[in-house]
């Protein structure tokens, strides 16, 4: 049993690190830079963070959770 929630952990780790620095290099690398342009209106802008925020968000938690749930089931944490 503790093999498939290792193994479920590490995925879901994985992927929540993926779309959170995904989306945090869309900002940085792209959306920035086209705000500073003016190709990119402060509107945008916002409406861009407020559909990037809640997954951000969920994305952070569940880092958190899944990080929590290695660090106590996994023996190389000890």
């Amino acid at each position: 049993m503790t093999f498939w929630i290792l193994a479920i952990s590490y995925w879901i780790h994985l992927l929540t690190t993926v779309i959170w620095l995904g989306g945090m290099a869309l900002m940085a690398l792209v959306a920035w830079p086209a705000l500073r342009q003016g190709s990119l209106t402060d509107n945008q802008w916002l409406t861009l963070q407020q559909k990037f925020l809640p997954y951000a968000n969920a994305s952070l938690i569940l880092l958190l959770l899944t990080g929590f749930v290695q660090m106590t089931n996994d023996s190389n944490y000890n």
